[in-house]
């Protein structure tokens, strides 16, 4: 397993956006497998509407011949994966007879920087814990434009996928609505429904689903804790620290101080800490800052004789860089909210071997639970590794309370 682990992740960071993973099992192949070419020996072109003519009336060969990679015709398109499906003998509604689950992953590799391999690993995770049969395709948008995003899909498209997970956030997820040509499954583990607009939900197709985490949800989890107590709330300028400090001053609650921390400001805490310290007796601090601030900034107010009288944040903060970071006794009474849940053993150790972690990455979680999602929508009875549900194309979470000790988050009581 050392070795599959170490082919896997050198294949993916060399090669990542242009490479068939296959599989049968635990067991990988790095042999790409053979293709089949079908070559046009008429000269004439052929329209969409002639393609149409050419399917329905059963010349599968002639209408794959003549196909044009630059139509935007759904129905031709649609046309084309049934015309591969049918080409390679796949049954593509019944992959629990011994086929191949076809998934794609959507990646702008440009954006995402890091999480390119940590995601491919995290899909072949749960394909290989789950022993099926899996074709793994990865593909690079490059970035979230509607054009590269378009050339993308239809290339997802031709490869003839069961399921599509897709990275993107509200801007990409705004401009493949646009797409309008969404004929596979497609899952987005980055973006929870609630952070889109109305007017976009308005015009969601109906095969576009989302696995982000609800965060709104994750305050209201942490309001009972906060609770006729004054607050403060210390922020930074990040995508996420903006948007946790929206939500945050739409709670009903007695805010007394909010601050704005740059990384030089958290680090040098210590030299501000005294006017901060004012605010402190009988307070909840809201910390919607990064893991490493957070860290930080626990560490330097623990030497203070005034402290907050509770710490309270959200997924953010569900990270081992607290417990590193800051003693068990500068987090004494930290509480932090989870989306992720109960995990496969099986499913834990193929991710770890894999260098991703299930535990606290809710990205990778999310991802997991679409493979599982994805799996379903084409093999009903396929049996589950988790308990989260999928309501109104978005996955339910279940929030819970943690806090710490020694070394390890624990279940708040």
């Amino acid at each position: 397993m050392k070795f599959i682990t170490t082919t896997l992740t050198f294949m993916l960071a060399l090669g990542l956006m242009s490479q068939n993973l296959f599989a049968k099992s635990s067991i990988i192949s790095p042999i790409p497998p053979p293709q089949e070419k079908i070559l046009d020996i008429d000269e004439h072109s052929c329209s969409d509407g002639c393609l149409k003519k050419l399917y329905t009336n059963g010349y599968i060969f002639s209408f794959l011949a003549k196909f044009n990679t630059n139509t935007t015709d759904k129905k031709v398109l649609h046309y084309f994966s049934q015309a591969l499906a049918q080409l390679s003998g796949i049954e593509p509604q019944d992959p629990s007879n011994g086929e191949h689950f076809r998934i794609a992953l959507l990646i702008p590799k440009q954006m995402v920087g890091r999480y390119s391999v940590s995601v491919a690993n995290t899909i072949l995770a749960y394909l290989i814990a789950r022993n099926i049969d899996f074709d793994f395709q990865v593909f690079d948008s490059i970035d979230e434009s509607k054009a590269n995003l378009e050339s993308t899909y239809l290339r997802i498209i031709q490869s003839n996928a069961n399921f599509v997970i897709a990275m993107l956030g509200p801007t990409g997820v705004q401009n493949l609505i646009d797409y309008d040509n969404l004929i596979y499954p497609t899952y987005i583990p980055t973006i929870n429904k609630e952070r889109l607009s109305q007017d976009i939900i308005d015009k969601l197709p109906e095969n576009l689903y989302f696995g982000g985490i609800s965060y709104k949800e994750q305050f209201q989890a942490l309001q009972p804790l906060m609770q006729d107590m004054p607050l403060i709330e210390y922020a930074d300028d990040s995508q996420i620290g903006s948007y946790l400090t929206t939500l945050f001053t739409e709670l009903d609650g007695n805010i007394i101080h909010q601050r704005s921390l740059s990384n030089q400001e958290a680090s040098q805490f210590n030299k501000t800490l005294q006017k901060e310290t004012s605010y402190f007796p009988g307070a909840a601090l809201i910390l919607n800052t990064s893991a490493p601030k957070t860290g930080l900034i626990l560490s330097q107010i623990e030497l203070n004789e005034d402290t907050p009288r509770i710490y309270l944040s959200t997924q953010i903060n569900f990270s081992p860089i607290i417990l590193q970071l800051a003693s068990p006794k500068a987090r004494e009474n930290l509480f932090v909210a989870s989306s992720i849940g109960t995990i496969d053993t099986n499913l834990m150790e193929y991710a770890s071997l894999l260098n991703t972690n299930l535990r606290y990455d809710w990205v990778s979680y999310a991802t997991s639970l679409g493979v599982e999602f994805g799996l379903r929508t084409i093999a009903k009875d396929s049996k589950t590794l988790f308990s989260e549900s999928m309501r109104d194309r978005q996955i339910q979470y279940q929030n819970r309370i943690w806090t710490t000790k020694e070394a390890n988050f624990i279940l708040a009581k």
